[in-house]
Parts: C-alpha cells; structure tokens; sequence
C-alpha cells in the first residue's frame, strides 16, 4: 500500500438507528422538563419572599416614620430654637427692604410661622439634608399644617445652606425663580426666618416661610365695651363730618360729643418709663463714606406700657439731618428692629460732613419729632448713637398734624372696623382696632402736630 493510499483510509461512516435516536430525545426531554419542574416554582418563591420583604421593610418605615412624628409631636422645638438672632433678623428685614424697593408691602413676622420654619431647618441640620422633603417624609403642605399654620390661605417655603451671610443667602433667592416669586409675592404678609447651624464650618440650614392673610373664622358677636373703659366718653356713633381745616387751638367738636380738652387724663395712660442705655449694633462697621446713626424708638402703645409683642418687628424710620441755619441737609431711611420694648438700628446716611446738626425722626402715620437736645455732634468715623424719641401715632392724613380730618377718618373704622386705615389704626399693633387704640388715638391728641 502507497502512503497516498495510506492517508485516503476509508471512514467508516457513523450510524444511529432512528428508533434509538428518537428514545434518546425523549430521555432528554423528560430531563429537561424534571429540572424545570423544580427551577421556575422556586423562582416565584423567591421573587415572592422579596417582594413581601421589601413590603414589610416599607410598611416598618412608615410605621417608625409615623411614631417619630407623633412623638416629637411634629413641630417641636426649644424656646432657644425660637428666639430671633440677629442674623435672622438682619435677612428678615433685607427681605422687607427688597419688597419696599419693588413696590411690595413690608412682611410681619409670624411666631406659627416661625415654629414651622425652625423645626425645619434643624431637621435639615440634623439629617445634613437639603430638601424641602423632611426627615419624615412630609413635603411643605403636610409639614406645614402638621405644625398648624393651616389658618393661613396659601403658605411658601424658601430654603438654602451654606453660609450665616444673610446677604448671600438673599442674593441666592433673588437669582433664583420661584425663591424670588415668594420674596415678591404681594399676597404674602406673614414670615419667619430661621438659621440651623453648629461648629462644622459652612454647615448651616436656612429657612423662609411665608403665608398669606390667615382665614377668618366666623366672627362671634362681642360684648359692647363698658362705658368705664373709655377714659371720658363712649365711640360716637355720628356720621364723619366734612369741616375746612381746622387750625387746633383746641381739640375740635364732632356734633354733641367733644374730643377731650386738658386736663385729659385716661384711665389707660401708661406710666412713663426711663429711657434704657441703647445696646450697639454689631452690624456697624466704620466707613468714611457712609454716616451712620444709631436709632432708639419708642412707639406709642408698643412695649413695656402696651403691647409687649407686636406683629410687625422693624418699622421704616426718616431721619432728617438740619444745619444750623435750619437748612436741610441730607434725609436718611431704613428699617429698625424690635428688641426689648423699643425699636433699635443703623440709619445709614451717605456722605455727611462732621459738624453739629440737629435731627427729626419720623415713621408711616406718626407725627415728626425732634431729637433732644436739639444739636447734635454728627461724625463719620463712628457709630453716633442718637438719643431715645418717642414717636405720637395717628397721623393718617400724613400732613404732620392730628386734625379733625384724621378723627373723622378715623371713627369710621372703629365704627365698622372694615376701612382701608385699619391696619394703620392699628397703634398697638395687636392685629385689633379696637378701644385701646382710639384710647391712643385721643392721647396723641396732645402732641397736635409735628416738630
């Protein structure tokens, strides 16, 4: 045999019966299907046992979730929590400062408004998480009226971190859409500010909240005031009289009711109090550029002889600097704040020369009123501290005056309490027209008109 012929060996050929192959499939099938059999009911088992897991695993969260909140009662917070640093204060009245310069209304500062905003951002300090989801799973509208400030109509929320710079965080919301449509929005009235942080640096949590006019519950009927409470005589129930203005020598005459004549001594008058020693701004910073002031206010009927909790916590001052040729110089406005009884800030005035000048302070509906003693050293290389004024309310007309005109405006309010001057009838600042605030108006009445 060649070696050719050795290579060409024939193959023999691989046979299968087709019986034989058929019998093998079948084994294999049967095979097959066995371990099937076993693979996809364990499967389901399986996808079961991780689904309920994950169920029950949900179901415990919401459950701790649930218990977290009624246990911390959903909005609790320490008296320390609620107190108004200066910080706060400052963006709370920047905040006031940008909605004058846009034409919007000043904000009042609200404590339910207030409990809302601190339990916020120390939860968000706490979790190092920003988001206007809480650790509870509540968004704004839910966490909002679970700390029961659902008397409010409608309610916002701005938030951000990262810096005690009251400035930044405002500069932030006015670069940012829907941030500077709550700043802005003119249907707010009522906010709150608050600032979580701690020692890490740069960690810090703020939150804004804002609510419209709260709803009105049906009104239920008051007693008539007792005749004793007002000092000489009950409301008049006359109509306004339309008179030519009056020249106040005395205190004019509406009808058969005469407004009080001296002496006039009402039961409510407040005793007067000592003027306390201004504390100094820490916001002060020397600028030879800028003239600043330091402001102590007394307002009629808010403090220590009235209200010691007004609603509105910075009020917008004029100071007006005069040479001592009576000449005007320069005229100054700025808000000042709320703090113990009295209201206390910088006016900031721009470029004004060193010398001697006197002042007149004055703010919305109150008469003008001349700083004494009269002449004043004024320098811009230190904070001048300017001493305490006490502002007389009442002058709606915003004539510097207290006339006729302004008793008739305002009788019809505290006759139907539903007028346009409501609000700045309002001397005590209660959110009431009531009594004591005509009781207020009466004992204006004395100051007439303005320095």
């Amino acid at each position: 045999m060649s070696c050719l012929e050795a290579l060409i060996l024939p193959v023999k050929p691989y046979t299968i019966n087709v019986s034989t192959w058929f019998v093998m499939a079948m084994k294999k099938k049967a095979l097959v299907g066995k371990v099937s059999s076993y693979i996809l009911p364990g499967a389901i088992i399986l996808l079961l046992v991780v689904g309920t897991t994950l169920s029950v695993m949900q179901s415990q969260q919401e459950q701790v979730n649930r218990t977290r909140a009624a246990t911390s009662n959903d909005c609790t917070v320490t008296n320390a929590q609620l107190a108004i640093s200066t910080i706060e204060g400052t963006l709370f009245d920047s905040i006031n400062t940008y909605r004058v310069q846009e034409g919007r209304t000043p904000l009042v500062w609200s404590n339910e408004l207030n409990k809302a905003a601190s339990w916020m951002s120390n939860d968000m300090l706490t979790h190092t998480n920003l988001s206007h989801i809480d650790s509870l799973g509540r968004d704004t509208t839910t966490r909002l009226k679970d700390c029961d400030v659902n008397q409010y109509a409608t309610f916002a929320e701005n938030i951000d971190s990262g810096t005690t710079d009251p400035q930044s965080i405002l500069a932030s919301w006015q670069h940012a859409n829907s941030q500077n449509e709550n700043l802005l929005n003119p249907s707010f009235k009522y906010a709150a500010v608050s600032l979580a942080t701690d020692s890490t640096p740069n960690n810090t949590f703020w939150v804004a909240t804002f609510g419209t006019v709260p709803i009105s519950p049906t009104p239920s009927p008051t007693a008539t005031p007792s005749a004793t409470v007002v000092p000489t005589t009950v409301l008049p129930s006359l109509q306004p009289t339309s008179l030519p203005t009056v020249q106040p020598t005395a205190i004019p005459t509406v009808g058969p009711t005469t407004l009080p004549t001296k002496p006039f001594t009402p039961t409510n008058t407040p005793t007067p109090t000592q003027m306390p020693t201004p504390t100094i701004d820490p916001s002060f910073v020397k600028n030879p550029d800028d003239t600043q002031l330091f402001l102590t206010v007394k307002m009629e009927g808010i403090g220590t002889d009235g209200n010691r909790s007004p609603k509105h916590l910075s009020r917008k001052m004029q100071v007006t600097l005069f040479d001592v040729k009576n000449k005007p110089v320069v005229t100054g406005t700025g808000f000042i704040r709320y703090i113990d009884g009295m209201f206390r800030g910088i006016i900031h005035l721009g470029q004004v020369p060193n010398g001697t000048y006197y002042l007149k302070i004055m703010s919305e509906g109150t008469l003008t009123t001349s700083v004494l003693p009269i002449f004043q050293s004024i320098r811009n290389d230190r904070l001048n501290i300017i001493p305490p004024v006490v502002l007389h309310q009442g002058d709606i007309t915003a004539d510097n005056a207290l006339t006729l005109e302004d008793f008739n405006i305002a009788l019809v309010c505290f006759q139907d309490r539903k007028c346009d001057e409501a609000e700045l009838l309002d001397f005590n600042d209660d959110e009431k027209t009531d009594i004591t605030d005509y009781n207020l108006l009466l004992q204006s009445f004395w100051k007439y008109e303005g320095d």
